[in-house]
């Protein structure tokens, strides 16, 4: 309650306000009551660390974290607006042909919530097919990312998404949620899903990981969204901002 009430004394005290989405501005405009033209859109920038890699290696960090298959990745934190509880049973709902072919690495520092997750990781009986990494060092992500087979990030919630870009800068093929700021951040670049429904987030993996033609489109229109949010693109708008205040 102190955090929303001093956000929006601060909010409507300023000048000027940057978000990073339009998601988020409306969110802004929406719940405290601000100006629109008081706020203007910023976009995250991809850092250039996430690319596709043109040669094979990364081995060292994919054994690192008990890596033994191909595998599906997410990356986050394992906050329950990131639904990752339904991103495991969405993954322990796959045919068993896809399980046994793929793994699925959570790419999140440990928390609170990590016991619940391992619990119902247990209680599938998926514990020897899901990877809880712990916290990864910025440097070893792209490694990650490249290796993937997929990316999925079916959050209930995002202000914006970086996770999505930086797979897509790395070539890996994107499915993520309809709502909030990520349709917006990945335009038609990601396959979308309901993130309330187990069977659509398992369905979609399926479809992904089966159909090569859809895969390899989800590539090319990954790399190509992802190169439109560069750090230079970010400094050119918040210098336009900046000098018309």
């Amino acid at each position: 309650l102190y955090f929303k009430w001093w956000t929006k004394i601060s909010s409507r005290a300023a000048d000027q306000l940057i978000t990073i989405s339009k998601s988020t501005k409306d969110d802004l405009v929406r719940i405290f009551r601000i100006p629109e033209e008081k706020v203007e859109v910023v976009h995250l920038a991809v850092e250039p660390a996430y690319k596709k890699f043109t040669s094979e290696g990364g081995d060292d960090v994919i054994s690192k974290y008990g890596i033994q298959k191909k595998f599906i990745l997410y990356v986050g934190h394992l906050k329950p607006h990131k639904n990752v509880q339904s991103l495991i049973k969405a993954y322990h709902d796959l045919p068993e042909s896809i399980r046994k072919e793929y793994q699925l690495v959570l790419g999140a520092r440990k928390n609170l919530l990590y016991s619940q997750l391992a619990q119902q990781v247990q209680e599938l009986g998926i514990m020897n097919d899901v990877i809880f990494t712990d916290y990864i060092p910025e440097v070893e992500l792209p490694r990650l990312y490249n290796a993937a087979s997929l990316f999925v990030l079916p959050s209930l919630y995002e202000g914006f998404g970086l996770p999505v870009l930086e797979a897509m800068a790395c070539g890996t093929p994107v499915i993520t949620s309809h709502i909030s700021s990520l349709p917006e951040v990945a335009g038609d670049a990601a396959v979308y899903i309901d993130p309330h429904s187990v069977d659509e987030i398992s369905q979609a993996m399926v479809r992904v990981l089966t159909d090569g033609n859809l895969k390899q489109n989800l590539v090319d229109k990954g790399l190509e969204r992802a190169s439109n949010f560069s750090i230079e693109k970010m400094g050119a708008r918040f210098h336009e901002i900046l000098i018309h205040c």
